[in-house]
């Protein structure tokens, strides 16, 4: 499914966390991140205060939704889910905003993600 332009809609990306560690030469890689999937027109909207209420003091705290379907999805070669932890980035330099995944609500044609801004 392919949820339609609002205006509330922007170009964001997803990003996974990688660990430190040794790769399959024994050569150490430092940890960082890696962009994992590009979503067009995902809609990040702040959750009404009786929402936010409702989680507060629970693994699932957040204070933004981002509503993205599938077929907005394009998802980087070795990567098909989005996950809690992933970290969405939108805009770009100084006024990019961070967001991690604190809950991935997948429905099949469309997530519906519950974000804690990453400060």
């Amino acid at each position: 499914m392919r949820l339609p332009k609002t205006p509330a809609s922007q170009n964001v990306v997803v990003k996974r966390l990688i660990e430190g560690g040794y790769d399959e030469n024994h050569n150490w890689v430092e940890p960082g991140e890696q962009a994992i999937a590009t979503i067009i027109n995902a809609s990040i909207l702040p959750k009404s205060g009786r929402e936010r209420a409702a989680t507060v003091q629970t693994t699932y705290e957040s204070e933004w939704t981002m509503w993205a379907g599938t077929d907005n999805i394009i998802f980087e070669e070795g990567f098909s889910e989005l996950k809690r932890g992933d970290v969405v980035v939108a805009g770009a330099g100084e006024k990019a905003k961070r967001y991690k995944i604190v809950f991935p609500g997948f429905y099949g044609v469309a997530y519906e993600l519950a974000l804690k801004e990453d400060v």
